[in-house]
């Protein structure tokens, strides 16, 4: 009988490790959250509007990964996250002045980390 202890003992150890392990949808999350991040932050005085494009598109890669990885609850918030994705991308797209482009990135790229952040809310929980 004390000879089963320590495979007993193994055996949990390995269970717990495996536990430990990211469900793609977290996994989906995690990346999303990295890429709004990596928007946010984004300096395009310095790093020019291809970086934003660049960041931009990252972030509608992984909102289109995350959005397969999840429930239809979460739905509505990955759309406003997609609808603010495309409208700073119709931005990037469009013409006007230097200081008009930027004011119109500004408020477009808060109004995309706003959304973000709803979806953050709405998703606690996916990654306990």
């Amino acid at each position: 009988m004390k000879r089963f202890i320590p495979v007993v003992a193994v055996l949990l150890i390995a269970g717990a490790a495996c536990s430990d392990d990211v469900s793609p949808a977290c996994e989906a999350q995690q990346q999303l959250q990295s890429s709004v991040e990596d928007l946010r932050d984004i300096d395009v005085l310095d790093d020019g509007l291809d970086a934003l494009r660049a960041d931009v598109d990252a972030v509608a890669d992984d909102l289109a990964t995350f959005r397969a990885e999840v429930s239809q609850e979460l739905e509505p918030d990955v759309d406003a996250v997609q609808a603010a994705v495309d409208q700073v991308r119709s931005t990037l797209e469009g013409s006007g002045s230097p200081a008009e482009l930027a004011e119109s990135l500004g408020t477009d790229v808060s109004a995309l980390v706003s959304a973000w952040n709803e979806l953050t809310a709405a998703a606690q929980g996916l990654c306990d």
